[in-house]
């Protein structure tokens, strides 16, 4: 019996079952919107015209959505040697960003106190990404796609396809993380998470926290640091994933600037952002380290603008 090559219509869709993100992400936006902001309309046509940007890109290009597989690298010394210094001048500029423009806008003397925290955590975030990069190189998938590409198509597909994940991620992440929580804390008797977690500030300022804190520090401590680590240990990424997610849930009550908040419900804090934590750690697996910064970044943005 002859095996047809004549295509389909499954054939042609199921390279592009991505089509989903965008469709799903611009739903979810428009029904959290709601039109009420004097600024919905113009927001709501550019969100529109990239998520058709996005749908393009997935028909034209439905191979985009793995990641690249690639060799194992060697890591001689000077290699580890370059990444060291990468990684510290991506956190020694970003941190100096971030302060600078906080003392600059708002008045944050009382932050001086922490000032020996805030330092060790860097350095903690400089030895595990750098360790953790390191260890990624002998993976055989590559997690830095588009810093090791250099690719203007590799980066403009990370661009248009954040925020549709981020909306995707906000509802299914939001709603589990938040009832899973709720459960477990109600069988604890702990009061719920008041809303008010940060004090208001400008968008632009928000947003900048939310790319730099938790965006890019975050993952690059717990996803491109402590998941690749755990995941070339044990060969296993699901090990990397559930390390670095439960270690993700204990730091929000522990080293994060916003402890004292998330200690008033540690329990709910605790399982609520390892389920959160799964989440992200997922899309570091499947789309990469670029993806993960500016979805964390975006999915803490908005929400908090949506809901304050």
């Amino acid at each position: 019996m002859e095996v047809s090559d004549k295509p389909t219509w499954r054939n042609w869709l199921k390279p592009r079952y991505e089509l989903l993100i965008p469709i799903l992400g611009t739903i979810i936006f428009l029904l959290m919107n709601g039109g009420d902001s004097p600024a919905g309309l113009p927001i709501i046509v550019l969100i529109l015209l990239l998520a058709a940007a996005y749908v393009a890109w997935i028909v034209r290009t439905p191979e985009q959505l793995p990641l690249p597989q690639k060799s194992p690298l060697p890591v001689p010394r000077q290699d580890t040697l370059r990444v060291l210094l990468i990684v510290t001048a991506v956190v020694v500029v970003s941190a100096a960003i971030a302060v600078s423009t906080s003392l600059l806008f708002e008045d944050r003397s009382e932050g001086v106190s922490n000032l020996g925290l805030y330092l060790g955590s860097l350095v903690l975030i400089v030895i595990s990404a750098t360790a953790g990069l390191i260890a990624e190189r002998t993976l055989p998938i590559d997690l830095i796609p588009v810093y090791r590409q250099r690719n203007l198509n590799r980066l403009g597909y990370v661009v248009v396809s954040v925020f549709f994940i981020a909306m995707v991620v906000m509802l299914v992440g939001g709603v589990l993380s938040s009832s899973i929580a709720s459960g477990v804390a109600s069988l604890f008797g702990e009061a719920p998470l008041t809303d008010e977690v940060m004090e208001p500030q400008h968008w632009f300022l928000l947003f900048l926290d939310m790319l730099i804190g938790a965006g890019l520090f975050e993952e690059l401590l717990f996803r491109a640091g402590i998941m690749t680590l755990v995941w070339k240990v044990t060969n296993k990424w699901g090990w990397g994933l559930v390390v670095s997610s439960v270690l993700f849930g204990f730091y929000h009550i522990t080293l994060s600037s916003l402890s004292g908040a998330f200690l008033e419900a540690p329990i709910y804090s605790v399982v609520s952002s390892t389920v959160m934590g799964l989440f992200l750690g997922t899309i570091y697996r499947k789309r990469g380290l670029s993806t993960v910064v500016l979805v964390h970044a975006l999915i803490n943005f908005v929400g908090i603008m949506m809901f304050s």
